[in-house]
């Protein structure tokens, strides 16, 4: 592929790694830039762009993409070119590309295949997931601070899209550490931060396969610059908002 400028729509925590993906500013949809190593995951180092700092989620950033190396559960795999640091076009993208985002939304009520929290790896056997990324605008949305199966602390986003509730684990390590020192509980997103008419969008990914099911996984809470929410109010969208 060479190099290719995407918007930056996740940068999320991956075994010891970060794993980006981004949409094409061409309207070429998803890609995934990944590592030879196993699982795929990115060095933190190399998610850099070339003013020093990390790559940040609606970034528009330039960067080189060798061979495909698609998963049936992760058809957007690219294999990155170790080159570094990518290049940053925009921060934020422009007003111009916010067409792209609002063609890559997902509606609902399914989400990545079905209405689940996960997706059984069997499915993907002999062929291959239509996408593993998807990106929403989430009704209702709020944070659950809890504990995972080894008792560590792990943050959660439960939301409604099309009327179907979901309550994802979230990778997005700008996140956690908002909440990192919140005792257990329900948080709203003005907890983190966020104004109370602040909009958001999600992006979900696949994730790898665990104990026979890929996870849904909140890869990135992304908070909208105020002048592009009437780009992307639901009635616009034609949303259900009931």
């Amino acid at each position: 592929m060479g190099a290719v400028e995407i918007i930056c729509m996740a940068n999320s925590r991956k075994l010891d790694g970060r794993c980006i993906a981004g949409l094409k500013t061409d309207g070429g949809g998803w890609v995934r830039p990944v590592s030879a190593d196993q699982g795929g995951a990115l060095p933190p180092y190399q998610c850099r762009v070339d003013d020093g700092t990390e790559v940040r989620t609606l970034d528009v950033i330039r960067l080189d993409l060798s061979i495909p190396l698609p998963q049936s559960y992760q058809p957007e795999n690219w294999l990155v070119r170790n080159t570094m640091p990518w290049r940053l076009i925009s921060r934020p993208a422009p007003e111009s590309l916010i067409q792209i985002m609002r063609s890559n939304l997902v509606s609902g009520p399914c989400l990545l295949g079905n209405t689940n929290d996960r997706v059984p790896a069997a499915s993907f056997s002999g062929t291959s997931a239509p996408s593993s990324l998807a990106l929403v605008i989430p009704r209702n949305p709020y944070l659950r601070v809890t504990k995972d199966v080894n008792n560590r602390k792990q943050l959660r986003a439960i939301f409604e899209i099309s009327r179907t509730y979901y309550d994802l684990v979230v990778t997005d390590p700008v996140w956690e550490r908002k909440l990192r020192n919140h005792p257990e509980g329900d948080y709203p997103l003005t907890a983190a931060g966020l104004k109370p008419d602040d909009m958001v969008l999600l992006t979900v990914s696949l994730g790898e396969p665990f104990n026979g099911y890929c996870y849904k996984l909140v890869a990135a809470i992304i908070v909208l610059p105020e002048s592009w929410r009437d780009f992307f109010e639901p009635r616009r969208l034609g949303v259900a908002t009931k």
